[in-house]
């Protein structure tokens, strides 16, 4: 793939990033009509990259469709809306959290060019957030989650 790296300065205003929310998380949520803090998170394997999909290159349903999990028919819409919801971070207000708050964070254009494993998908839209660490995570999760919100028709559903 030719795919160029594009700088911060490429991500627009009003530009989105989605990820994709597993139901292990939402669930526990008091209410799924606000995002909870806990949906950054370093799982299994601590990093401080969180991987989202930029709207510049994908949509909300490419990052929906790329998601599988042991419970997941790959092939089936449906079951996966019962497993995940899709948030989306518009970006020009991610930017000013940032910048507000001096976190030492940074928003990365990093292409997945190859398919480097049986779960992974070319992703020309894969966009990083770099920079989030446990000694930073707390303040830093909770701005961000302010500035969260659920892509319409891609929200969880809760049965």
């Amino acid at each position: 793939m030719n795919w160029e790296t594009e700088s911060e300065e490429d991500f627009l205003f009003f530009h989105r990033i989605f990820r994709g929310i597993h139901r292990q998380y939402w669930e526990h949520w008091d209410s799924i009509d606000t995002i909870d803090a806990s949906f950054i998170s370093f799982g299994k394997k601590p990093t401080d990259n969180f991987s989202f999909d930029w709207s510049k290159y994908t949509t909300p349903c490419f990052t929906l469709n790329k998601l599988t999990s042991l419970e997941d028919d790959k092939d089936a819409f449906v079951s996966k809306r019962n497993i995940y919801g899709i948030l989306a971070l518009k970006i020009g207000k991610l930017k000013k959290i940032i910048k507000k708050n001096r976190f030492d964070i940074i928003i990365q254009h990093n292409p997945i060019k190859a398919i480097t494993s049986e779960n992974q998908y070319l992703n020309r839209g894969h966009t990083l957030i770099i920079g989030i660490k446990k000694q930073n995570i707390t303040k830093i999760r909770e701005k961000i989650c302010e500035s969260a919100k659920w892509v319409r028709g891609f929200e969880p559903i809760n049965n």
